[in-house]
């Protein structure tokens, strides 16, 4: 069975979808969510959406009501309460300030524990007063999700709140095995989604002291979700065939799937 048989949503490989993930619209129309895992990735998506008329009126669609919209430095998101759980959702890289952001991997002491990615820090302090403060207005249980970038910043606002839980899609390495260690260890469940060959999962890489946040819940080639730990490529074999294929493209024209795979429609199509 494909991904599209048992889904409705076929895989999208598209260039679109990689680094416009709000472009095709139609949020919530595709599925109807059946877990919370669903309802995050849809989430996720719609974040990218650059109308904050257009977030507000598809959150009261589905039964969330909007409690604040935050967008400072590249640093993008919202918070807002549905019936069954609140949500606090960032937004991935989609402009040159959040990309510069994903560059700046040096990393430093975080005040939660361990030593986290300068940037993903630097771009969430920038927010963390007017996001703390919309926190604070959500009912509870309370949810921290993203894509991406938005996955690192989620992580890093749900050590500043252990009873959160956490939830993320294609998310980088954050901070080190101290700092991964104390996420870990929060009271709030945990999961990681890794999308088959998804390329951002590999970064910034453990020779720089980075390691991943638990044990992840690995997309297969077909969208089902294995509960185990992949086998994951090194960045030097995933870099070894992107020369001989070409960066960007398979032989035959299509974006590689280190790429697509980190597109966040390929996440809902799982999920749904």
């Amino acid at each position: 069975m494909t991904r599209a048989e048992a889904t409705g949503i076929p895989f999208d490989s598209s260039f679109r979808a990689l680094v416009n993930p709000a472009a095709a619209g139609r949020f919530f129309e595709l599925h109807q969510p059946r877990s919370r895992e669903a309802w995050c990735a849809e989430l996720s998506r719609l974040a990218y959406c650059e109308d904050a008329t257009v977030i507000e009126s598809t959150l009261g669609r589905v039964g969330f009501t909007l409690i604040e919209i935050f967008d400072h430095s590249g640093t993008n998101g919202f918070a807002a309460a549905g019936d069954d759980f609140s949500v606090l959702c960032f937004r991935g890289s989609d402009n040159l300030g959040s990309w510069i952001t994903n560059l700046n991997a040096v990393p430093s002491p975080w005040r939660a524990g361990g030593r986290a990615h300068r940037g993903f820090a630097t771009a969430l302090e920038a927010v963390w007063m007017q996001v703390e403060a919309a926190v604070d207005r959500a009912p509870r249980p309370l949810v921290m999700t993203g894509h991406s970038l938005g996955a690192a910043l989620a992580t890093l606002a749900a050590s500043l709140r252990p009873d959160a839980e956490l939830i993320t899609f294609g998310s980088p390495r954050v901070g080190d095995a101290a700092f991964s260690e104390s996420v870990v260890r929060r009271k709030g469940a945990l999961r990681r989604y890794v999308n088959n060959r998804d390329i951002v999962c590999r970064l910034p890489t453990e020779h720089l002291g980075y390691r991943h946040v638990a044990t992840p819940h690995l997309i297969d080639p077909d969208g089902r979700v294995l509960r185990q730990i992949p086998e994951e490529a090194g960045l030097a074999e995933l870099l070894s065939g992107a020369l001989r294929t070409g960066l960007l493209f398979e032989p035959d024209g299509t974006l590689r799937r280190e790429l697509t795979d980190h597109s966040p429609i390929n996440y809902v199509s799982a999920l749904r």
